[in-house]
């Protein structure tokens, strides 16, 4: 039987990888673009989100290339919006129409859940090729995701040819590695060449975070390639969110992530569902690390961050950092997109200058009266050593 999934991204090498192990069939469909949108648009209801519109897009290419069995992943343990009933509704938009597949919903990354839901369709499916397919899978997201941290930074050192040639070197050798061992050892070696380029002192770079909703962030099509866009106009930038997330993976418990969502409850106090909250701490998280700006970008018919869009203004205030809001959806134009972007870092760029101004002119001050003190201690010492002198001579006149 022939499958297919969801892609977000890079995401196909990973989810490539998993196939592999497990042994299935996987079809291999093309990043998002205009045909993919304008199909969703055809049959998904009109104020369904766009992420609803474009994975609708890709169902109906991957029945197109014969696809029997459509995965998708619905995670509810992270609180995914409308995300954990997309395929439910999907499926019953299709069949309206004639065609005809199966559906499997990963609303949990537990090799024995998904083991389950795979046998269904493919007895030789065990749970052995599950977990180590769901491990070389999230170990291929990470590595990827330190690739294009890396490639933002080659960006603005050596400039986008070079760093094109880093991507697409690791990013091969990426997908051609299946090994939970090799993947392993392939950290150390992207970033031993990383380093034999220059590098960057981030200190004199501005400094903007995007956040938002997972889809927007990581998917370039969608999001008008934002990264490389703030990488031309010499901006260092960071995801709020990663591809991570979706994979579930978990570091263990952080300090510092604990702190981080106490301040956040203080702004919002319930899951509101997709990655609302997580939007929140991103924000809060990268004003406490001195970033110039913050740039939310989401689905315009997004409930989750539609909610967060009301709150962060409040958010921004009180840590004094400014935010530009940036709402996606098929009526996007790339020229406004392009215009509200460069303006902002243009005026985050005045900010900071007249913020440093300001800094220089209040050291500046205060050594000059740092000084001018002094000036007049020493005076002040000197005129009591000659009232002290004078005093003695009257003495000795006296006498």
């Amino acid at each position: 039987m022939k499958y297919a999934i969801y892609q977000v991204g890079t995401s196909e090498i990973a989810t490539n990888a998993f196939a592999r192990k497990i042994g299935i069939d996987l079809i291999t469909l093309s990043p998002p673009n205009k045909e993919t949108i304008s199909r969703g648009i055809l049959y998904a209801p009109e104020f369904s989100c766009f992420p609803f519109k474009i994975l609708l897009g890709s169902l109906l290419q991957a029945l197109d290339q014969g696809a029997q069995i459509f995965i998708i992943p619905t995670p509810k343990d992270i609180g995914a919006c409308q995300l954990a009933d997309f395929g439910m509704a999907q499926k019953y938009i299709l069949e309206k129409t004639g065609k005809t597949f199966e559906m499997i919903s990963l609303n949990s990354l537990n090799p024995a859940d998904v083991t389950k839901k795979f046998k269904i369709y493919d007895d030789s499916i065990t749970l052995k090729k599950v977990t180590e397919g769901l491990i070389v899978a999230a170990q291929k997201l990470s590595l990827m995701e330190e690739v294009e941290t890396f490639y933002r930074k080659i960006y603005l050192s050596s400039k986008k040819q070079k760093a094109e040639t880093f991507r697409t070197k690791w990013m091969k050798i990426i997908d051609k590695t299946d090994t939970i061992v090799d993947l392993y050892m392939l950290n150390d070696k992207i970033y031993s060449d990383f380093k034999k380029y220059p590098q960057i002192d981030i200190k004199n770079f501005l400094k903007i975070a995007v956040v938002g909703d997972i889809y927007t962030i990581n998917e370039q099509f969608i999001n008008n390639n934002i990264f490389e866009r703030l990488c031309d106009l010499g901006v260092y930038s960071e995801k709020g969110i990663s591809l991570n997330a979706f994979a579930g993976i978990n570091f263990g418990i952080n300090p510092e992530d604990i702190l981080l969502n106490n301040k956040a409850r203080v702004y919002l106090r319930h899951n509101v569902g997709a990655f609302a909250q997580e939007t929140i701490r991103s924000t809060i998280k990268y004003a406490d690390k001195g970033f110039d700006g913050i740039i939310h970008i989401y689905p315009f018919s997004c409930m989750p961050e539609i909610t967060v869009r009301n709150i962060l203004p409040k958010v921004s205030s009180d840590y004094n950092i400014p935010i530009l809001y940036l709402p996606i959806d098929e009526q996007t134009g790339d020229a406004g997109f392009t215009t509200r972007v460069e303006a902002f870092v243009d005026l985050i760029n005045i900010r900071k200058s007249k913020n440093n101004f300001a800094s220089t002119n209040q050291n500046h001050n205060t050594k000059i009266e740092g000084n001018t003190n002094s000036n007049n201690a020493d005076n002040d010492n000197n005129n009591d050593t000659n009232i002290s002198k004078i005093n003695t001579n009257k003495s000795s006149n006296v006498e």
